[in-house]
């Protein structure tokens, strides 16, 4: 027994309640070149499952699942199995995807639950952000229950991410060395925020979901905006303050501590090994050549200052 953090009731709570939706862990492990996952705070320690823990009474672990089907059906899928090439790459196979509400619900699942299971609020905030951040979470949690309309005073954004290899111009020095590890093989639930932007930002392998507060609009957006139902193009532009965000500023924290000992690196050798033919067509090596391709990138900058 337990409160379960979105109805508030004291109820049993299920054991197996997901950070993140577990279809995104399965197409990380089907994509890999080991069959295993990483966390990059902790990459000597191979796990075959995304954190979880007692969080969600049954009936409310359902009402998300329902959320949760529709998106992998309609939108994960579609995107990571239709869309993108071997390489991570858009094909533009798919022009847009349709949605209803369902898709608001997702992303304000996501989101409620990454506020909602841990204490993350940074100490350098302001307490108005901190407020914001507050409320956020508690109009997310009332609109979950259907006890309330959508929450206000936030826009909600669906990112198609891709292989930084569809980028051949050159690439500033900051741009982090494994920004295209970052991009193809993580996922991470985070809060975004600076002097004049405030934002949770969830990333589900290449598909991301952001709710800003700060900045409204985010004009620079293109292609990305939930509302009630629409249409999500594919070909989709994030604007500087978003792309600076993947492929700088959250990479370097993200790798600050990253670091394999030569025994883990051993033992992900001979599992590559083990089965070449699944190594040479996983997204791990994609996420590698990425990473080559990024250095190439930096020293063309360099060249041409």
């Amino acid at each position: 027994m337990g409160i379960c953090a979105l109805c508030l009731q004291s109820r049993e709570l299920k054991e197996q309640s997901h950070l993140m939706p577990k279809f995104v862990g399965r197409w990380l492990k089907d994509t890999s070149a080991t069959g295993r996952l990483r966390n990059a705070m902790d990459a000597n320690v191979p796990r075959q499952d995304l954190p979880k823990k007692p969080f969600l009474c049954e009936e409310c672990e359902d009402r998300f699942e329902k959320f949760e089907t529709a998106f992998s059906k309609n939108v994960f899928r579609p995107y990571v199995y239709e869309e993108l090439d071997a390489q991570g790459l858009k094909t533009y196979t798919l022009n847009s995807i349709e949605y209803e509400e369902w898709l608001l619900k997702f992303a304000m699942s996501v989101l409620w639950r990454h506020l909602a299971w841990e204490q993350v609020i940074d100490e350098g905030m302001r307490p108005e952000q901190i407020g914001m951040l507050a409320t956020f979470q508690e109009d997310a949690r009332k609109y979950l229950l259907e006890l309330s309309s959508q929450p206000q005073g936030c826009e909600t954004h669906v990112l198609f991410i891709q292989s930084i290899r569809s980028h051949s111009d050159p690439l500033p020095e900051q741009v982090h060395e494994r920004a295209e590890t970052y991009l193809l093989r993580s996922v991470d639930p985070t809060v975004v925020w600076n002097a004049d932007a405030l934002g949770v930002f969830v990333k589900l392998g290449v598909v991301g979901v952001y709710t800003s507060l700060l900045p409204l609009p985010m004009a620079e957006m293109k292609g990305t905006l939930v509302g009630i139902r629409g249409r999500l193009s594919i070909r989709q532009e994030f604007g500087p303050f978003i792309s600076r965000f993947l492929l700088i500023d959250r990479p370097a924290q993200t790798y600050k501590s990253y670091n394999v000992s030569v025994a883990q690196q051993q033992a992900i050798e001979e599992r590559v090994r083990k089965d070449l033919n699944r190594s040479h067509s996983s997204m791990s090596l994609a996420a590698d050549r990425g990473n080559e391709h990024i250095k190439m990138l930096k020293q063309m900058g360099k060249s041409s200052e």
